[in-house]
């Protein structure tokens, strides 16, 4: 409360607390809906290997899915932080010889395993 001439005030801290418990809702919907979003994008994801081609599956509202022949792969990568290696997951990146942009399939798990059955497939064509 701050007094000037006989008349008291608000504080701004009282304002911030007054919007964090008017406005508290809307961060944990936003907060809440990143959670379902990503947990959705993770369950709907899929890198399958096929006889003649790799295909990778993605999409939350829609299922995309792009078919790659392993004749036309060049480098198959794996991307691992440090967490992801004490947890045992990591983003596999395939490049190929037609695409302008890589394909990444994110928190594979081993992918080190992944990268190696992609890499025999390629391998034996």
């Amino acid at each position: 409360m701050v007094r000037q001439n006989n008349e008291y005030r608000q504080s701004a801290a009282t304002l911030v607390a007054r919007a964090l418990l008017r406005w508290w809702w809307l961060g944990f919907i936003t907060f809440g809906g990143i959670i379902v979003w990503d947990v959705l994008e993770w369950k709907r994801a899929a890198l399958i290997l096929n006889k003649d081609s790799l295909t990778l599956k993605f999409g939350v509202i829609t299922q995309n899915s792009r078919e790659v022949p392993y004749r036309n792969i060049q480098t198959v990568d794996v991307h691992q932080s440090v967490l992801g290696q004490a947890l045992g997951y990591g983003h596999i990146v395939i490049t190929t010889a037609n695409a302008n942009a890589p394909i990444e399939f994110k928190y594979a798990t081993q992918p080190q395993l992944l990268r190696e059955a992609i890499q025999a497939r390629v391998n034996n064509r």
